[in-house]
């Protein structure tokens, strides 16, 4: 220091003066430092933000070529191995062998004349059994649609925010963006690959399991399906810190949405104190409305066994849908919230 010429001395006290009043911290003579900018202000837009976070998801997405076509593949090859299980569970032949049977098929409407039924013809009312056995499989076929559109949607997006956890926090603290915009690209990425799961999956079943109801509508339920695993799953993940603890507490929450679903048991038959989870049961909104299209357009007979039987409503087809649109955004709310206090704590 003490050779340096004066010129550059007098620039050091420049850049220390400039330094000091640039500080955020009190300055020692008393008076007040400069204002701090707002964390929101220094942020890029909104909109900015969610394109390029859901640009980056895409990025990842395709550089990862293994695990993406590993997602698909394992969705035919299940789709696949469920579609030669339930084979051709859509076509009932004892129906047709009851139809042929002609005032047969007027004795069945009426639960008056089942002593009738029962002595006089005997034989069609084993038929009337085994149609009743091929309707099961059948609401079994279609329960299981929704269920493997839900475990493909939610396994992969459970494991995202606990794996991603250090770059999270890394880039909040660095306030590059905010939790709305980190939520909504999972959502921009995980929703449309799901969708396009669906679609590989439905095509599939919809041909081997000679499937009645309207295509392009089942791919929609499954589609809203889809939305509302993303959604839970990343509330899931939201609360839990580390990758393995997710894998723990998936099948504990995942569980329930099958044995609430009607598959194994009718709602009405289950203890009345556990009745109360049905309501925030997603998979059972799902598969009653799979269930509406599926057998709107079958015989008139069936649909009023199956309804009956499985609890489901054709009058109440737009309170299922705003249910499931409704639990989305409720999942979604709570997610960010327990994302946004996860963000200022690295435990």
């Amino acid at each position: 220091m003490e050779t340096l010429p004066k010129r550059e001395l007098e620039s050091f006290v420049d850049k220390s003066r400039i330094r000091s009043d640039s500080s955020f911290r009190p300055s020692a003579d008393g008076q007040s430092a400069p204002q701090r900018l707002d964390p929101s202000k220094m942020r890029k837009s909104f909109g900015l933000q969610v394109w390029c976070l859901t640009q980056r998801e895409w990025r990842n997405l395709r550089r990862d070529s293994a695990s993406l076509k590993l997602r698909f593949v394992l969705t035919a090859f299940l789709t696949m191995l469920f579609s030669l299980v339930f084979s051709c569970v859509g076509q009932h032949p004892i129906l047709q062998k009851l139809r042929r049977k002609g005032p047969l098929h007027t004795l069945l409407v009426h639960p008056s004349l089942r002593r009738l039924q029962r002595i006089v013809y005997a034989d069609e009312v084993t038929l009337l059994q085994q149609l009743q056995q091929e309707i099961e499989y059948h609401y079994k076929a279609v329960v299981q649609v929704g269920f493997t559109a839900m475990f493909s949607a939610s396994q992969p997006t459970i494991l995202s925010f606990p794996l991603e956890r250090p770059v999270f926090l890394r880039e909040y603290s660095s306030n590059m963006y905010g939790t709305l915009a980190y939520f909504l690209s999972k959502m921009f990425v995980e929703v449309p690959l799901g969708a396009a799961q669906a679609l590989l999956a439905l095509s599939i079943s919809h041909h081997y399991m000679r499937f009645q109801g309207e295509f392009w509508e089942m791919w929609a339920t499954v589609c809203l399906l889809n939305a509302c695993a993303v959604s839970f799953s990343l509330l899931i993940g939201c609360l839990v810190r580390f990758p393995r603890e997710s894998g723990a507490i998936g099948p504990l929450v995942f569980v329930p949405q099958l044995l609430m679903s009607g598959t194994f048991i009718p709602v009405q038959a289950i203890p009345q104190f556990l009745r109360w989870m049905q309501y925030i049961s997603f998979l059972q909104y799902a598969v009653k409305l799979l269930a509406i299209v599926e057998f709107r357009r079958t015989d008139p007979m069936l649909q009023r066994l199956i309804f009956r039987t499985m609890e489901v409503d054709p009058d109440l087809t737009k309170v299922y849908v705003t249910t499931l649109v409704l639990m989305c955004v409720g999942f979604a709310l709570v997610a960010i919230k327990l994302l946004h206090g996860k963000a200022h704590s690295v435990y």
